[in-house]
């Protein structure tokens, strides 16, 4: 998501975020050989959406995957407690 984020701020004067997204699903999934569906150990599918909702789908799967240890979900996403509560909310 950080990776994401960054690639956002640094181009968004030169590509819309639109494709900056599409680029970055696009090279996920080719950096993905598993084509059944399933995810693949590390990975999440994520459904083409808006950021925000890309966002909120991505850190309710890492609570989901973590349910107890909110420690490596913000660890994982690089964001503190705080912003994981607030985005929780």
């Amino acid at each position: 998501m950080k990776n994401l984020v960054e690639r956002i701020v640094l181009l968004e004067e030169h590509v819309t975020i639109d494709e900056i997204i599409t680029d970055y699903i696009e090279s996920g999934i080719r950096g993905n050989p598993d084509r059944t569906g399933e995810s693949q150990e590390g990975y999440f599918k994520v459904k083409e959406d808006t950021l925000a909702k890309m966002e909120e789908n991505l850190i309710k799967e890492m609570v989901k995957k973590y349910p107890d240890n909110k420690s490596v979900v913000t660890e994982k996403l690089g964001i503190s407690r705080t912003t994981l509560w607030k985005k929780l909310k």
